[in-house]
Order: C-alpha cells, then sequence, then structure tokens
C-alpha cells in the first residue's frame, strides 16, 4: 500500500469512528510558534502554567517526541451539545460527561492499530493535550481549519466546537494542503463579548484573564480587578464560542460521550451547592471537573453566589 493509498484508508477509519476532521501534515518549521509562545510568556499571558515554559525543544521539534517522525495525523471530534440543566451553574459544553482525553485517545489508537496491521514497522505515537505540541498550528496546517481571534481552531461550515488529536508515524504519508484563508474578517465578536477582556488581541489570550483559566487552574482569589460573578461559570467558558457567527454550523455531535448525561442535566443550584466530597468524587470520577477538583469548584460556586467575596 503506497502512501496516499494509506492516507485515504486513515482518513476512512477516521469517519467511521465519528471524527469530524481528519487531515495531515508533514514535519513543518515551528519557529513562527515559538516566537509567538516565547513573547506570549514574557508578557505573563500564560498566568501560572508554569509547565508551559518548559520542554521548548520538544514543541520546537516533534523528532525528539517520536524519533524519525515523518507524518502527524489531525483529528478532530466534534462535542457540541445542547443542554436543559436545570441549575443557574454553567459548566463549558465539553465537560459535562466524560472526559474527552480518554474518548480521542482511543480513537487514535484504534487509527494506529489499523496502520501497524498494514506495516508492522510503524511506529506512532499520540497526544491529545498531554504532550508540548502545537496541535492547533498543526491542524491548520493539515487543512482542518484555521485559528479565530478567540484563539481556537474553526473548522469551515462546522464551527469551533470540535476537540482536537494527535498522532504521530514515522511513515510518509500524503500531507494535505495547508489551510489558508481566515474567515474572521472585521468580526470582533468574541472579543466584544468576553466578560473579562481576557482577548487582548486577535488570537491572543491573556489566562490571567480567562474565566476557561480562573475557574480550572488559577490557585487562589479571583485576581482584583476581574469580575464574571454574572456568567455562573463554576467550570470552564464557552461565551467566546456562543457568540461565534462560525458556530451556527454546529450541530448536535453523535458521540454518546460528549452528550449531557442525565444525572448532570439533573443537577439544581442546590446539588452543586450542598454535594460533598465524596459525592464529588462518585459523581464525576471519569469528568474533567476532576481537573480542578472538590475544592476548587466549590470555591467557584461561593464566587458566584457571594457578591462581596
Amino acid at each position: 500500500m503506497d502512501k496516499f493509498e494509506l492516507s485515504s484508508a486513515i482518513k476512512k477509519r477516521a469517519s467511521e469512528l465519528n471524527c469530524s476532521g481528519c487531515g495531515i501534515s508533514s514535519v513543518k518549521d515551528n519557529s513562527l510558534d515559538m516566537t509567538y509562545l516565547n513573547n506570549w510568556i514574557a508578557k505573563g499571558y500564560h498566568a501560572n502554567m508554569e509547565w508551559i515554559t518548559k520542554n521548548h525543544s520538544l514543541r520546537n521539534d516533534p523528532n525528539l517526541l517520536l524519533p524519525d517522525v515523518k507524518s502527524i495525523v489531525m483529528i478532530t471530534v466534534n462535542y457540541f451539545s445542547e443542554s436543559n440543566s436545570k441549575s443557574k451553574y454553567k459548566v463549558s459544553k465539553y465537560a459535562q460527561n466524560i472526559d474527552y482525553h480518554w474518548v480521542l485517545k482511543s480513537k487514535l489508537q484504534d487509527v494506529l492499530n489499523g496502520i501497524i496491521e498494514i506495516d508492522p514497522s510503524t511506529v506512532g505515537k499520540i497526544f491529545v493535550d498531554s504532550g508540548p505540541f502545537f496541535e492547533k498550528s498543526y491542524a491548520v496546517n493539515a487543512g482542518l481549519g484555521w485559528i479565530g481571534k478567540n484563539g481556537l481552531l474553526i473548522l469551515p461550515k462546522k464551527g469551533s466546537f470540535h476537540f482536537i488529536g494527535t498522532l504521530l508515524l514515522n511513515k510518509e504519508l500524503a500531507e494535505d494542503t495547508p489551510y489558508t484563508q481566515n474567515h474572521c474578517g472585521n468580526c470582533n465578536k468574541c472579543i466584544d463579548a468576553c466578560p473579562t477582556n481576557a482577548i487582548v488581541a486577535p488570537g491572543v489570550i491573556n489566562a490571567n484573564k480567562c474565566i476557561s483559566y480562573l475557574t480550572i487552574e488559577h490557585k487562589g482569589e479571583v485576581p482584583a480587578g476581574v469580575e464574571f460573578r454574572e456568567t455562573n461559570q463554576i467550570f470552564g467558558c464557552d461565551i467566546c464560542q456562543s457568540v461565534c457567527p462560525h458556530n451556527r454550523f454546529s450541530t448536535e455531535s453523535n458521540e454518546e460521550a460528549f452528550i449531557p448525561s442525565d444525572f448532570f442535566q439533573s443537577m439544581t443550584d442546590a446539588s452543586w451547592e450542598e454535594m460533598t466530597k465524596s459525592e464529588f468524587k462518585k459523581i464525576f470520577k471519569y469528568s474533567p471537573l476532576q481537573r480542578a477538583g472538590y475544592e476548587k469548584l466549590k470555591s467557584n460556586i461561593e464566587y458566584i453566589k457571594n457578591p462581596n467575596s
């Protein structure tokens, strides 16, 4: 099987696995991405996420992640859903059921296993937000879409509610044409809608003000001068996506793991407020909410409840 047939087989399998997109990139020049990242860090926009400042050499050269890497397969999976939650407290769409890392890694492992069956000498490495890799930039290079002013990958006619997964391979594949258009134009809806003014320039996010960061990664009190109580967000934030005109193309995910669970939608204000630590561990054992943890979630709820906190 030549590289064109193998590439076609990979995309066919990705489609069978409910992937909303699949593109292939060769190893590209990462110098512009590195310059952007270094400038972003120099301005302190990474907040307290010190892990971002590490492993620069790995980001710059994928061969350090997988020796002799020749091709990068990028997949996307739609997670859009409409929630009918009974509670005022808001949780980002991606976190209303099963942790997406497991789901995407399983799909990518399936793809990799299929390639190995065809060619046993194949070696691959899978990443889903789990390694020092410019995944959005490579998704653009693989022809899947463009990076919007909110810093997210936007798929043409599909929107931005899509997870991204990466498969590095030591096999040469037929690379796709990079996506060179940007359809944001003069639209600034995402920038204008951000309650904390976290989008400081097109595609540039100051994590110190980002509600997603503040409700998940941030330790301690909400910084002075930042206010988002009126949003009722207790984990993550979808505001910059919900106002994006390109998300009018969003369709309900057909991935059962990403459809809001019945239990989640049955949660009331009291359910959130009165939840014990043991209940949290049981209810959200396989949920992205584990990343924030019980104490952080309760702290977020108290922040929303108390105008004087």
